[in-house]
């Protein structure tokens, strides 16, 4: 049997730094490259992280673009779900003719935090981070 705190993990690594998450989106949003937006997040939870980091506390979001070579990562069974959810053959508008001038491309996102637990966040979570930013960049989806 294991305790809530063993269920969490490692203990929260905190110091003068940021935490930085980079990972591919497995939708695209449509965002363009370059954009940038920075949530605030919950207070300090210890007056002396306010002291080092000398802003708010805040999650940046920055999203780029990256262009595909061909559209070898269309699902291979893209024709049989079509027929089972709409019962109907894939059509030509259900594909991506990168010889139609279509430039297919993957989008990254990179989230960054500061190094420090808030008020409200549990500093047994050794993630602390990773959820914070996991729950801005749902926030923004969502919005």
């Amino acid at each position: 049997m294991t305790s809530s705190t063993d269920a969490i993990g490692d203990p929260a690594e905190t110091g003068p730094f940021l935490y930085t998450f980079t990972f591919r989106l497995p939708v695209v949003l449509g965002i363009r490259s370059g954009f940038e937006v920075t949530v605030g997040a919950a207070p300090y939870a210890s007056d002396g992280d306010a002291a080092i980091f000398l802003r708010p506390p805040f999650v940046r979001m920055r999203f780029i673009n990256q262009d595909i070579a061909d559209n070898k990562f269309l699902p291979a069974n893209l024709a049989g779900a079509l027929i089972e959810f709409y019962g109907r053959e894939n059509s030509e508008a259900d594909t991506l003719d990168a010889g139609k001038g279509i430039q297919l491309y993957e989008q990254w996102v990179s989230l960054e935090t500061p190094a420090a637990i808030l008020r409200g966040e549990n500093a047994a979570d050794g993630a602390f981070a990773f959820h914070r930013g996991l729950a801005c960049l749902n926030l923004f989806l969502a919005a």
